[in-house]
Order: structure tokens, then sequence, then C-alpha cells
């Protein structure tokens, strides 16, 4: 996990903007998460991705 990011509230965020991931399990729990590929994805798909992921990052931060 990026540096003072709380994985719920990183879940919470990309959620509402139509992204699932998931927390890593055990150990890694609350310090990294998981992101799967569910059917035919295309290179844009992952290009809005990064881009929500970025946005809810910038937003999580700015409120920290």
């Amino acid at each position: 996990m990026p540096g003072g990011v709380n994985f719920e509230l990183l879940f919470y965020q990309l959620k509402r903007r139509g992204y699932v991931i998931y927390s890593g399990q055990r150990a890694i729990q609350g310090k990294n998460f998981r992101v799967a590929i569910v059917g035919d994805r295309t290179e844009e798909d992952m290009q809005n991705f990064t881009a929500v992921f970025k946005e809810a990052l910038r937003e999580l931060q700015s409120n920290s």
C-alpha cells in the first residue's frame, strides 16, 4: 500500500468508480492489495483503471 493510504478507503474510492480490488492475505493484509482481471479486457480498460487508481490515490492523499 502507498504510505499513509488505508486499504478500506482505497477500496471504497475504487468501488464507487466501478473497480474492485482485493486485500492481501494473512501476514501481508493491509500492506498490499490484489487486482484481478475477469473477462476480456483491452489496453484502454487497463489505462482507465490506472487513471482511476491515480485519481483515487490523489484524493486520499490530499485528505490525509
